[in-house]
């Protein structure tokens, strides 16, 4: 069955062109062709049409094959071109087959003119498919390089040498170097010899074992810091020889996060702990002032009503309701004290800064402590929970300097900033190891400090502590402004 093609003629003689056509036909072709022999003609044809070839007579009086040549090339198709002369020496042959073209003949050999047709479309095909491959691989080197400058993964390739071929710029960030510094280094040039003496056992493991291999990597990023990374390795065939790639994900953030998660549990395990255990605390105690205090109270006050009921002497009697009257008035006292210690009535009645107010003047007055409160006048009330958890890092705070201090003085100051509810205190008394503290506590030792931490964690804040030896202590509680009117 005849093959069509698609044939450009650059030919001033019809008769000649029909030769053409006729020992195209003869070769098994089916042409669909046009004539053409000035350079306007020719740029009309390339403009309008894709050709399959072009057959293009040597010597025109208008125009030349070599002329024609030169046009086709400049417009970028890559056309099989056929020179067809009456009489072309072996100079002007060789010539116009460096200038491109695919073949040369003479007008009395035209039935070699089918085989050269038939070597020019082979050709083209072939540099046709050639071109695609190309284009392919370099589309397919681009999607690699953007789809390695955007992974978070450092990933790399070694040669069989282990010296880097390739480095993503996530690899190069953690070494603190460029892509381009790296390619052609191996470890020793980029890690301690202690560090890259690891890295090249793990890389010949992973040649050796022919598949894929997973490690745990410890290295120094850029500024030195120790990450931890899990690192899969596996080596790729490759025309040169096998290569080794790997791909690294830090996991120190995730493992620094897991050690955060695990010492919150165990700090949400202690404080659970002792909770309940200061609820018993603080059961024993109420029992203990209930019946050692009021009790006995109640108990000398019934004895001396009794005893008065049979005094028969005004003045006696008179002595033993004062004496009941005094025991009234200190029972009355703890009760007081004992309700004021559980939750005072004015941070229900008068708000937060009262009941600031109100509880560091009674224990400045019992420990003789000097104190001083300053705060900014709020035109609405805060929202109930925020100053019970306020109230309550301000009494654990002031407690734990009256008992454990030996200050002379403290400063409150209350703030409202923005969106931030701020309290500090400050005192000038001998100052604790924080730290230490906060292993003791973890450890079931006293809850102050933890007991603040989760307070303030669990409304939304942070809790900050400064202290030292003979340094005084400075406590400031940041916590989310609400108000009474908010959900």
């Amino acid at each position: 069955m005849p093959v069509a093609i698609k044939v450009l003629l650059i030919e001033d003689n019809e008769d000649d062109a029909l030769l053409a056509l006729r020992e195209l036909r003869r070769g098994g072709y089916e042409p669909s062709a046009r004539r053409v022999d000035t350079p306007g003609g020719l740029a009309a044809a390339l403009d309008n049409q894709d050709w399959d070839v072009v057959i293009a007579d040597y010597a025109m009086p208008r125009f030349t094959g070599l002329d024609a040549l030169a046009q086709v090339r400049a417009s970028g198709r890559e056309i099989p071109f056929i020179l067809v002369s009456g009489v072309m020496g072996e100079e002007l042959a060789v010539g116009a087959m460096k200038a491109g073209a695919h073949d040369y003949l003479t007008k009395d050999k035209l039935a070699r003119l089918a085989p050269a047709v038939e070597r020019g479309l082979r050709d083209a095909a072939s540099r046709g498919a050639h071109h695609q491959t190309q284009l392919a691989l370099g589309e397919s080197r681009q999607w690699f390089r953007a789809f390695m400058g955007h992974i978070p993964a450092a990933a790399w390739i070694k040669d069989e040498a282990l010296r880097y071929v390739f480095a993503n710029p996530a690899f190069a960030a953690l070494t603190g170097r460029s892509e381009i510094q790296i390619v052609g280094c191996d470890d020793y040039a980029l890690w301690p010899r202690a560090v890259a003496d690891r890295l090249r056992a793990s890389d010949r493991a992973a040649l050796a074992a022919g598949g894929r291999c997973e490690a745990l990597e410890v290295v120094p990023n850029a500024a030195g810091e120790e990450r931890s990374l899990v690192v899969l390795k596996f080596p790729l065939d490759a025309a040169g020889g096998r290569l080794l790639a790997g791909v690294a994900l830090d996991m120190t953030e995730r493992e620094r996060a897991e050690a955060n998660l695990r010492e919150a549990n165990r700090r949400l395990q202690v404080l659970s702990s002792r909770m309940i255990e200061m609820q018993e605390s603080q059961h024993r105690h109420l029992a203990n002032e209930l019946h050692d205090e009021i009790g006995q109270a109640l108990t000398a006050v019934k004895i001396g009503l009794q005893s008065l009921a049979m005094q028969p002497d005004a003045a006696a009697g008179a002595r033993a309701i004062g004496e009941s009257l005094q025991i009234v008035d200190r029972a009355l006292q703890q009760v007081r004290n004992l309700s004021l210690d559980l939750r005072p009535s004015q941070l229900d009645d008068l708000g937060l800064q009262a009941a600031l107010r109100s509880q560091l003047d009674r224990q400045a007055r019992a420990s003789g402590i000097k104190a001083r409160f300053r705060t900014s006048e709020l035109a609405v009330r805060l929202h109930p929970d925020l100053e019970t958890v306020c109230f309550r890092i301000f009494q654990e705070a002031l407690t734990n300097i009256v008992r454990h201090a030996r200050a002379t003085s403290v400063s409150i100051d209350l703030q409202a900033d923005g969106s931030e509810l701020i309290l500090s205190v400050t005192d000038d008394g001998q100052g604790f190891d924080v730290e230490g503290a906060r292993r003791r506590a973890l450890h079931g030792a006293s809850l102050g400090i933890l007991g603040m931490e989760e307070r303030a964690l669990l409304a939304g804040g942070r809790l900050e502590l400064r202290s030292g030896a003979q340094e005084g202590t400075w406590l400031r509680a940041v916590l989310p402004l609400r108000y009474r009117d908010a959900d």
